[in-house]
């Protein structure tokens, strides 16, 4: 008589059943932020047999805007895409029995909860059960109290009397309730981007909270799918240097999770779109400042070791990924009233239209002097010249035609609308061949970031349905009701990561390097052909937003060519090649086994996305300003 290795049974009593792990779980992305396309999310939803689809939409100043229509509107506040998204997917979602969670709640869950049912009755779901998560306003906690700003560069005119928001980033724990009621839409306002994917896979896991290794693992796989189909092919593409195809139809990501955390990032087949190591790689450090502690509100992610491997055609293996615990405060974005801009463009064209574009920028700072507002923070600048990065790295050629664009920040509406009405006057008090003015007014809603202590925020779950609306049918919970976590610990495998830093110094050229340290790099077997000339040639490049700091990650196409990548990237040249831009201090973050330099530059953003006067206030177009490094400065 045999015994069966996986209990202590006899193997004739047929009592005996193999001990399984629960099966993969499938979660797909929908949206990565409020304005993406809805074909990709019901395809995903049709044919990539997902136990949840998650519509993440909700970026920072996003919510702030929200509580701004919704004090003008009470039954306003959520996404207006919401009704359309659910319209295209909750026939097929409810039919498949995948669960459908989204921050699309914005600023007033409770009404976008209400609008899905009222998507669900037109569409003949009469049992649809939608949860709303509540719980992430706490404008009247952060009234009555003091948080500390994060950083009071990002808000130099905050003003608590100018405050209209005040939204906690909830974590996954928050969503649990949701999930174990069985409702088929999760709806929530504020809750961090990656906890909408680890939410469902600690439910469906069975994942405690303090978990730290699969929660990290778990947080991983929702950074990966939060931005939608920049992992799978989107933000990425550069012609003739790193080729995406089919791009006008890429395809949304999913991840097939399993029990220990370990994960496949795909896509659907015949979706267009890739992914690889270097699509993975870009989404990895996307936005991230420290990748050995991420500090999210169910653990601190430690991304510092994670690898990944191709097992198949557009299918990649993550893994590696750890977890520390979770802090002890929350991140609280505030939005407050800053005043408005006002900005206006005019075009020049053809000979001399960069000229006659210098020229009526003279024109239009004098005019400012003249209405008295020469002494406000103000850009005037040539698109197609100098407006994405300045004169600094600014093109020296004349270009066939320019947008002249003059924005300022004013303290009235009556001061924004004079500079819209000074660029339209060049039309008849300007150079010769100007047209194609516009202008515009907008009131600033800013923002900033405060912390707070975790009891102060209680999170509640409404389940409504079409015969008892707004029924608080689970009760109130707190965030803070897990033991007081212990503080944070050091890094516990630095091996894979070096980190280095530049501080603001006196403007000066970039540091001279020997061009003989180019020699002695073995060539990779794809190097065949004409020697590469710029970065552009061996590597890619991702650049984003984190309050009013920009994050910069630069990957070599063949992992032979990463130690070019980290002499030629230090941090003092990197700050210098952004001269005028990277105002603070400049970190770099070396992961040589994933083939990248990852660079955070504190006061680089204008104050923020919410009050910035660029013309790419995300930052997003610093990538490409990397890849024109030559590489003979090596």
């Amino acid at each position: 008589m045999s015994d069966c290795v996986l209990c202590p049974l006899p193997l004739f009593t047929n009592t005996c059943q193999m001990i399984q792990s629960p099966p993969l779980f499938r979660i797909g992305s929908g949206a990565g932020y409020a304005g993406d396309r809805i074909e990709p999310a019901l395809d995903l939803a049709e044919r990539g047999q997902l136990n949840a689809l998650v519509f993440e939409c909700l970026a920072e100043r996003t919510i702030a805007l929200a509580q701004l229509r919704r004090s003008h509107d009470p039954d306003a506040g959520f996404d207006p895409l919401l009704t359309a998204r659910m319209r295209a997917v909750l026939p097929v979602c409810v039919a498949n029995g995948t669960t459908v969670i989204t921050n699309m709640g914005a600023a007033n869950p409770l009404a976008a909860g209400q609008a899905v049912l009222a998507v669900a009755r037109e569409l003949g779901l009469p049992h649809l059960r939608v949860a709303v998560v509540t719980g992430d306003d706490v404008l009247p906690w952060v009234l009555a109290n003091d948080g500390e700003l994060i950083d009071s560069k990002e808000a130099p005119s905050y003003k608590r009397g100018s405050l209209i928001s005040a939204n906690v980033y909830l974590g996954a724990d928050a969503l649990l309730p949701a999930l174990r009621s069985g409702a088929h839409v999760i709806v929530t306002g504020r809750v961090a981007d990656p906890a909408l994917f680890l939410a469902p896979l600690m439910h469906h896991f069975g994942w405690a909270d303090d978990d730290w290794p699969r929660l990290g693992a778990g947080l991983l796989v929702g950074h990966l799918l939060e931005c939608a189909a920049q992992v799978s092919g989107g933000y990425i593409a550069d012609p003739g240097q790193f080729d995406v195809p089919d791009l006008h139809r890429v395809g949304f990501p999913l991840a097939e999770v399993s029990a220990d955390g370990t994960a496949v990032i795909t896509k659907l087949s015949g979706t267009g779109g890739r992914v690889d190591h270097l699509t993975c790689t870009a989404q990895l450090l996307y936005e991230v400042e420290d990748p050995s502690r991420y500090l999210q509100p169910d653990v601190v992610g430690d991304f510092s070791q994670v690898r990944f491997a191709a097992v198949g055609h557009d299918r990649v293996q993550v893994q590696g990924a750890g977890g520390l615990p979770r802090p002890e405060t929350l991140k609280v974005t505030l939005g407050y009233r800053d005043g408005f801009i006002g900005e206006g463009q005019i075009s020049y064209a053809g000979p001399g239209a960069r000229a006659r574009g210098e020229l009526a920028l003279a024109i239009l700072r004098h005019r400012l002097e003249v209405a008295g507002l020469a002494s406000l923070e103000h850009r005037a600048e040539l698109v197609g010249v100098n407006a994405m990065h300045g004169p600094h790295l600014g093109v020296a050629h004349e270009p066939y035609e320019v947008r002249v664009r003059l924005a300022v920040r004013c303290a009235t509406r009556q001061q924004a609308e004079r500079v819209g009405q000074e660029v339209e006057a060049l039309y008849l008090n300007g150079p010769a061949g100007g047209g194609g003015v516009t202008q515009s007014v907008r009131e600033v809603v800013a923002a900033a970031s405060a912390l707070i202590p975790r009891s102060a925020v209680q999170t509640h779950v409404q389940v409504l349905t079409h015969g008892v609306p707004g029924h608080p049918e689970q009760v109130a919970r707190s965030a803070s009701a897990h033991a007081t976590p212990a503080p944070l610990v050091a890094m516990h495998d630095a091996a894979a990561m070096a980190v280095e830093s530049a501080v603001p110094a006196k403007p000066g050229g970039s540091p001279e390097v020997s061009p003989g340290e180019l020699q002695g790099e073995p060539p990779s077997e794809e190097a065949a052909g004409p020697a590469p000339v710029r970065l552009q040639d061996i590597a890619i490049a991702r650049s984003g937003d984190k309050g009013n700091l920009a994050t910069l990650t630069v990957i070599a196409k063949d992992p032979l060519n990463y130690p070019l990548l980290e002499r030629l990237l230090t941090p003092e040249r990197v700050r210098a090649h952004y001269d005028g831009i990277a105002k603070g201090a400049v970190h770099r973050y070396c992961l040589q086994h994933l083939g990248a330099v990852h660079f955070v530059m504190h006061d680089a953003l204008g104050g923020g996305v919410t009050r910035s006067l660029a013309l790419d206030a995300h930052g997003k177009t610093l990538s490409a300003a990397i890849l024109a490094l030559p590489l003979a400065q090596a």
